[in-house]
């Protein structure tokens, strides 16, 4: 699913900033790896793993030692503990990949990135760093890839809409610069000279509880 009209004017906007503070911009381009079928089998095979490794090394005296207790943990205390939800736990915990799956899923989502992923498109347009909706599709592309990233406020989507997986798009939104590994001291710049040009971020109102 593609931007919302509220999104897109948000990422038009700051387009338009970027040019106005100096930016060359090159819009579009095409990123192959964003036509991907990308889905989350490996990253919640990662983390179930990760995480259950962790857990299971701490000592007896903590309340959970693997993923699933620690989502019972939450499921039973819930007015604190879920005020965010789990549904990364959940996912995560419900991924039954076998370890030859999930090499095998690895390799097929490294191949088509490796040869025309985000180096592939710096290289070819020449250019410093690419811009990215702050959404989950946006991030995706840069993290899946393991390229360096940095979000900065850009907007507020004052409606939204029901995006594809049931999540409303109503609130703040950002965007994102992604480069080269090793590319950070780049990215910060760049957010930083953004974020100086726009002061979007207002920091929250917290009640004294």
């Amino acid at each position: 699913m593609g931007l919302d009209v509220e999104r897109r004017a948000i990422m038009e906007t700051a387009i338009e900033t970027l040019k106005q503070e100096g930016a060359v911009i090159i819009d579009p381009v095409d990123i192959v790896v964003e036509q991907q079928n990308w889905n989350n089998d490996v990253i919640c095979y990662e983390f179930k793993r990760d995480l259950n490794h962790y857990l299971a090394q701490l000592p007896d005296t903590a309340q959970v030692h693997s993923l699933r207790e620690l989502i019972e943990y939450n499921e039973a205390n819930a007015e604190i503990a879920l005020k965010y939800g789990q549904d990364t736990l959940l996912r995560a915990e419900a991924s039954v990949l076998t370890e030859q799956e999930y090499m095998e899923k690895r390799q097929q989502y490294n191949h088509l990135p490796s040869t025309e992923g985000i180096d592939y498109v710096l290289e070819r347009y020449e250019l410093d760093a690419l811009l990215l909706p702050g959404d989950v599709d946006g991030m995706y592309i840069a993290a899946r890839l393991g390229h360096p990233l940095i979000t900065v406020p850009a907007g507020y989507s004052e409606q939204g809409v029901v995006d594809g997986d049931g999540d409303s798009t109503k609130g703040p939104f950002g965007i994102v610069f992604s480069g080269k590994a090793f590319s950070e001291p780049t990215l910060i710049k760049l957010a930083y000279a953004y974020e100086q040009a726009t002061m979007y971020r207002y920091p929250p109102q917290l009640s004294e509880k």
